[in-house]
């Protein structure tokens, strides 16, 4: 019981819903109770999904299956897709191989995301979804190192939920790195 509540406080805290210090509190305060009715106060005030208010009714948290802090494609290919959970730190590397990776759904810590990408005569795209900011600081040897992020509606109230800082290179090779809609994605390729 203890640990699903901390696993609640957890979710509200990852979706911005409790502030760090007010997660900090509870998660202490968790440990400390000694009854389930306790335990039910220190979460009363809570969305009962924390997920759902903050990504709309109808969805329903689930736990993210998490990618790791390395993917690497040596002479093969890689790809990975869905509701996963992105590490703040990720490094690719594509050496004569190949990754995709569709984060479209990817559940993103709060804060900074920092994605390290080095592809050598190696291809790696990147799909990210359009609520987070980009900083692009690729550069490409002989290759190509493409970022397209896409602009939010003009008068558009959505704050980013975080920022991807990228950074590595391309030596003889390919790294895409694109935001938006699957349509647009999907329509070039």
């Amino acid at each position: 019981m203890r640990e699903a509540a901390i696993a609640r406080l957890s979710a509200a805290f990852s979706y911005d819903v409790l502030p760090l210090d007010e997660f900090e509190r509870r998660v202490g305060e968790a440990y400390r109770v000694a009854t389930p009715a306790a335990l039910a106060e220190l979460l009363a005030d809570l969305p009962a999904d924390a997920a759902a208010e903050h990504l709309g009714a109808g969805r329903a948290l689930v736990p993210a299956p998490p990618i790791g802090g390395r993917i690497g494609a040596l002479f093969s290919n890689v790809e990975r897709s869905g509701r996963l959970s992105v590490p703040s730190r990720l490094s690719i590397r594509a050496v004569f191989g190949n990754v995709e990776l569709d984060l479209r759904d990817a559940v993103f810590g709060p804060g900074l995301t920092e994605i390290s990408v080095d592809a050598v005569f190696g291809n790696v795209e990147v799909r990210l979804p359009t609520n987070v900011a980009v900083e692009d600081n690729g550069e490409s040897i002989l290759g190509s190192f493409v970022v397209r992020v896409a602009t939010r509606a003009e008068g558009s109230l959505a704050r980013p939920l975080g920022t991807v800082r990228i950074t590595g290179r391309a030596l003889l090779g390919n790294v895409e790195f694109e935001s938006g809609d699957s349509d647009r994605a999907e329509a070039r390729h």
